[in-house]
């Protein structure tokens, strides 16, 4: 593949990088992408690779004064397609499952709508929940901005771009209308914070991907400009594209607090994770039994789940893993890599799950575990982890790992059944627990009807809320999420008045 890399590099050379990047901006903030013929002529994933190689071959480039045709610029995409298309295929059982999962990293945020949702969830897990001021100092610390101001930030430049369609940057100038309760100084912060200039985003780009993947792997992680979504020329301020910003303003604040000190801010982050799973569990309307009543119950030293819901005769065993998808695993189809970047957190669950219903199995509780079919697994995590109910995930990536647990509990006698086992992130849960408060569908029929369909290839799906009758309206919000999404739309109306 490097020498197909190569011929696409030097052609690069031939032009002004910002001519390319320029074109490849111009497409990508096409209104509503996704549903026009541009979408397949110009993959935007391929488009955004395109967009970054360019601004690597700053000062190398061996260009004329003669500008970048749309011809030329279509030869470098359908180069690009080319060098996709020769991509190692894997050869192994279950491996267009898994190059389906790679895509899904891949492609799946670019198809995204922009959710008000999504913002409320940051301000409820960063700001509200957190009973220590841990993360707003943390940020502070990095950023020079406060969470809760720089979420609203963030909500009123992500509007100002979907009320202007057609723009393809902004200036700090609309923001002049905030400075009543949000000084000057503060939005510079926030404007360095969310943007790179043109050798700045080059510099990043080599530290942060060229430098740590393959040239195969840079096919399908995803752009490390999430961090920097707007590029920076003489202070206009460009969104590489619609979706990017989108994707960006919904993960930059956990990224970035993530980032300054993974070790602590993961002993911080799930606690608050945890709380944010009981409170949908409430907005369910479920019952269930937290960590320490499952405690007093089993009366055993051994780690239970953190939540378990006895409802309508069966029993959910929950486990709230405040984790994602590390890059490396986000970009493979390699089995091996998948499990081995999934063991600490989603095989744990596992083990842990086995072991509450073991101790419940042996104690005068009153609760009956007895029926394996009646057992069921929900692993939380805060980003989709795209790894499939647990009989894929067992048959296809972590089967030896999941084998080595299975083994302690007597494989062929188990209380939770491998198949019973499902993995949801924190935008699913909200989803399904919209549809249960809503009695569209009871927890039961979900989940005995996601087992019955993922029995079969024909009718399995990658994500356990695509087994829910019909669909939940993009506008809805969980109760929950009501108030913490207002406080973050608190400045869009004065800016936009502007």
């Amino acid at each position: 593949m490097f020498q197909e890399y190569k011929k696409i590099r030097n052609k690069i050379r031939k032009y002004n990088p910002l001519d390319i990047v320029s074109q490849a901006i111009s497409i990508l903030n096409t209104p509503d992408l996704i549903y026009t013929e541009k979408y397949s002529l110009y993959p935007p994933w391929l488009l955004m690779l395109l967009v970054e190689w360019a601004l690597l071959e700053q000062g190398n480039e061996q260009y004329t004064t003669k500008p970048l045709s749309l011809k030329n610029f279509n030869i470098l995409v359908n180069m690009l397609k080319d060098l996709d298309g020769k991509q190692q295929l894997p050869s192994h059982e279950g491996g267009l499952l898994l190059l389906f999962r790679k895509m899904a990293f891949q492609q799946f945020w670019w198809r995204k709508e922009l959710n008000k949702c999504d913002f409320g969830r940051q301000v409820e897990l960063l700001v509200t929940l957190p009973e220590t001021p841990y993360f707003n100092e943390s940020f502070i610390n990095t950023t020079n901005i406060d969470l809760h101001t720089y979420i609203r930030l963030t909500v009123a430049l992500v509007s100002l771009f979907v009320t202007s369609p057609k723009a393809l940057y902004t200036t700090k100038i609309p923001f002049r209308s905030l400075q009543s309760h949000i000084n000057h100084k503060t939005v510079d912060h926030f404007f360095k914070l969310i943007s790179l200039g043109p050798r700045e985003a080059a510099a990043f780009l080599k530290e942060n991907k060229w430098a740590k993947s393959s040239l195969q792997q840079q096919l399908f992680l995803e752009t490390p400009l999430q961090m920097a979504p707007l590029l920076n020329i003489n202070e206009k301020y460009f969104s590489y594209a619609r979706a990017l910003l989108y994707h960006s303003a919904q993960n930059l604040a956990y990224d970035l607090l993530r980032a300054n000190d993974p070790y602590v801010f993961a002993q911080n982050f799930s606690k608050v994770f945890q709380k944010y799973v009981e409170r949908s569990l409430k907005y369910a309307g479920l019952d269930y039994i937290t960590e320490d009543g499952i405690k007093s119950r089993t009366k055993s030293s051994n780690k239970v789940v953190d939540f378990l819901v006895v409802e309508n005769g069966i029993n959910v065993f929950i486990e709230a893993k405040a984790v994602e998808m590390p890059a490396l695993g986000k970009a493979s189809h390699e089995k091996n890599i998948i499990a081995d970047k999934t063991k600490t957190h989603l095989v744990k669950a596992i083990d842990q799950a086995l072991s509450t219903a073991n101790d419940l199995n042996t104690t005068e509780c009153g609760i009956d575990v007895s029926k394996p079919n009646r057992n069921f697994l929900l692993i939380a995590t805060y980003k989709d982890m795209y790894v499939g109910g647990g009989r894929d995930y067992y048959n296809f990536i972590a089967k030896d790992k999941i084998d080595n647990i299975l083994n302690k509990y007597g494989k062929d006698s188990l209380l939770i059944p491998i198949d019973n086992v499902y993995t949801i992130s924190a935008e699913e849960l909200d989803v399904i627990v919209t549809h249960l408060n809503e009695g569209n569908v009871t927890i039961r029929k979900l989940l005995e009807t996601a087992v019955e369909n993922d029995a079969k290839p024909s009718t399995g799906k990658l994500l356990l809320s695509q087994h829910l009758p019909g669909s939940v309206r993009g506008d809805e919000l969980p109760a929950y999420l009501e108030k913490a999404t207002k406080l973050a739309f608190k400045d869009t109306v004065a800016l936009l008045a502007n």
